[in-house]
């Protein structure tokens, strides 16, 4: 089942389907599933992948549960976000109540409704495990501290529900994102280069150019930033 029959109107987003383009060496982003989404997560260890860039952490923050250094213990922010996404791509929905901003994608099951789910799993997980009450305790509670929220910790220079809305009218509303959005944006730092500090990306209506720049920005970053 595809995706998207064209690119959407995010730059943003665009790049990170470029990327995923190049590195499934295709040819239209029609051709983009959630099973090559999959195959690629799994193919590339895009997981191990973003946990070496530092891209990863300027695009995303160091709030993303993959990186978020308070979520180290036992792995515990690894395996949400390796659950988390492949949940998503296992369970991707083009029909629903709700219509993506940034991709005009018909969904009904929010990010936020994944993650809640994924960290029920963890806390039952937990209680099978017969562990010492103080210990149950603490590792679920961990648990219970964790922001549902989508923010930019998951979809780069988006406002969300905090600090942001005392500044910016606009992020008093949460926004409404397709999940599937969410995985596509996890292969953005494979093709954002390092320059002077910030993070360097292409943007153009010429799409033929932009998918070469991806391509080769894709290249630099697999040779130069992972060897």
């Amino acid at each position: 089942m595809k995706i998207f029959d064209n690119y959407t109107g995010n730059a943003m987003l665009n790049n990170a389907l470029m990327t995923i383009e190049a590195l499934a060496n295709i040819q239209n982003v029609s051709e983009i599933t959630p099973k090559l989404l999959l195959d690629l997560y799994n193919s590339e260890n895009l997981k191990e992948i973003n946990k070496r860039l530092k891209s990863y952490t300027m695009l995303f923050s160091l709030n993303n549960p993959l990186v978020n250094p308070a979520k180290k213990a036992d792995n515990t922010g690894e395996k949400t976000y390796n659950n988390l996404l492949l949940s998503i791509m296992k369970n991707f929905e083009n029909q629903g109540s709700k219509v993506c901003e940034v991709s005009g994608l018909r969904f009904e099951k929010t990010f936020e409704i994944f993650y809640k789910d994924e960290i029920e799993l963890q806390k039952k997980a937990i209680k099978l495990k017969n562990l010492d009450l103080k210990e149950e305790k603490k590792l679920i509670g961990n648990l219970d501290n964790t922001d549902f929220s989508l923010n930019r910790s998951w979809f780069p220079l988006i406002g969300g529900l905090g600090s942001d809305a005392q500044a910016l009218p606009q992020a008093k509303f949460a926004i409404q994102i397709h999940p599937i959005c969410i995985v596509i944006m996890q292969f953005l730092p494979l093709a954002a280069l390092l320059y002077k500090g910030g993070v360097l990306l292409i943007d153009s209506s010429n799409f033929e150019f932009s998918k070469a720049y991806v391509a080769n920005n894709t290249k630099e970053v697999k040779k130069n930033e992972l060897n």
